[in-house]
């Protein structure tokens, strides 16, 4: 229980439909607006004295995502790319498609001295809507001409949860599949957005038995928690550095969804309809880097937030400018 000099009191006010506004949250933050859901999920994480543990989920348990992911509209997302070694193709990471020669993922994904590289300079599958695909006419299929690092970054990959886990490869021949916008100060994104997990993991809370890991490019449904949040001593207890973000799905779950790599989006869906939006309206958020395994309860996803990085980003696509 909380102490006598350590009471909290809050105070909810319906302010609009689905909106909650948090008036008084002592202790804790100032006056915010927020999805009726994360709201009273967040009061429960802040009033609660027990940490949740991170722990597997069983093999086809009831899944935190299957109301909030769906499989990709075919041709809708085709920026969101598969990152692999060279040679046998396998599947490593995800990666975001940011100019006709530049793919964007995560720096321990090609560190040649991380565990959990492709190499340096690995193969990359545009357009696929499946990590099956290998039909080059359905495909763009491009090897890494170099991978560009963050220089913050600590290689070796050891600490993963990072804010310069971000590194830009250059394709050894361009794409001509549609890119998103890298989100700057076009909107403003605040604890509660809507946000877009896109990735190739099941979204049915985990493989079977003998299944494959990665499968359908899949879309999640999640929502944007800034970093004072996410280091509330229920969630990430202050282990997330500044420069990052975490991501919750609709099931207050860790994702078995996403990868290293894969991308927070803002998505365009006129009416609602995101198979109807185009990739020029789309906007990219952050990187996925780290987080809690497949389902762990009240465990958001740890993110990079890219609003930090276009300096880096930019110089790197610019130095091959006259190419583009």
């Amino acid at each position: 229980m909380l102490g006598r000099h350590h009471r909290t009191t809050i105070t909810y006010v319906l302010a609009q439909p689905k909106m909650l506004q948090l008036v008084q949250l002592r202790g804790c933050c100032p006056d915010i607006k927020l999805p009726l859901g994360l709201a009273l999920f967040l009061a429960k994480m802040f009033l609660s004295q027990r940490p949740f543990s991170p722990r597997r989920p069983k093999l086809r348990q009831s899944s935190p995502n299957a109301k909030s992911a769906s499989p990709a509209p075919k041709g809708r997302l085709d920026y969101v790319t598969s990152i692999r070694r060279s040679g046998t193709r396998d599947h490593v990471c995800t990666g975001v498609l940011i100019s006709p020669w530049h793919v964007l993922t995560a720096a321990h994904c090609v560190d040649p001295d991380s565990h959990y590289s492709a190499g340096s300079r690995p193969v990359v599958h545009i357009g696929a809507t499946s990590v099956e695909q290998m039909d080059s006419n359905e495909i763009e299929v491009r090897l890494v001409q170099k991978s560009d690092i963050h220089t913050e970054w600590i290689k070796g990959g050891k600490v993963q949860r990072s804010p310069h886990n971000i590194a830009v490869l250059r394709l050894a021949q361009p794409s001509s599949r549609p890119m998103p916008n890298l989100l700057s100060d076009h909107f403003k994104v605040t604890t509660g957005t809507k946000l877009a997990a896109c990735g190739w993991g099941p979204e049915s809370g985990g493989p079977a038995l003998g299944e494959a890991i990665f499968g359908a490019l899949t879309v999640e449904r999640q929502e944007f928690i800034d970093a004072t949040t996410c280091n509330w001593t229920t969630l990430w207890d202050g282990a997330m550095p500044s420069g990052m973000f975490c991501a919750l799905n609709e099931g207050h779950k860790a994702s078995c969804v996403i990868d290293s790599g894969s991308p927070l989006m803002v998505l365009d869906a006129p009416s609602y309809d995101v198979g109807s939006g185009k990739a020029d309206f789309d906007f990219l958020v952050g990187l996925n880097v780290d987080g809690a395994p497949c389902g762990a309860d009240g465990k958001p996803d740890i993110c990079v937030d890219i609003r930090q990085h276009h300096a880096f980003i930019e110089a790197i696509i610019n130095e091959g400018h006259d190419e583009l």
